[in-house]
């Protein structure tokens, strides 16, 4: 897990950008965190959670991560032979 000084939490909390995979982490987890505080916290919220980052990264891959894969594989070449 991240561990940010307080100067950076506060710097994100005011709105700056993440810019490492460490403050990324951290926002998302602050976002988890405040929303889990607007409801009794059960294995159902839980879950809801789990739910939420599960089809977050679905999405992820779906527009941001193949499309990239794709675009190198026809710059590049493709690592898998056609045998």
């Amino acid at each position: 897990m991240p561990y940010l000084t307080e100067e950076r939490k506060l710097e994100l909390a005011a709105g700056l950008t993440p810019t490492t995979s460490g403050d990324l982490t951290y926002q998302i987890q602050q976002a988890i965190q405040t929303y889990l505080k607007t409801d009794r916290v059960n294995f159902a919220r839980l879950a809801e959670v789990l739910g939420i980052l599960e089809a977050a990264k679905v999405d992820f891959v779906d527009r941001v991560l193949l499309p990239y894969e794709r675009n190198k594989r026809t710059e590049n070449g493709d690592v898998w032979s056609d045998d």
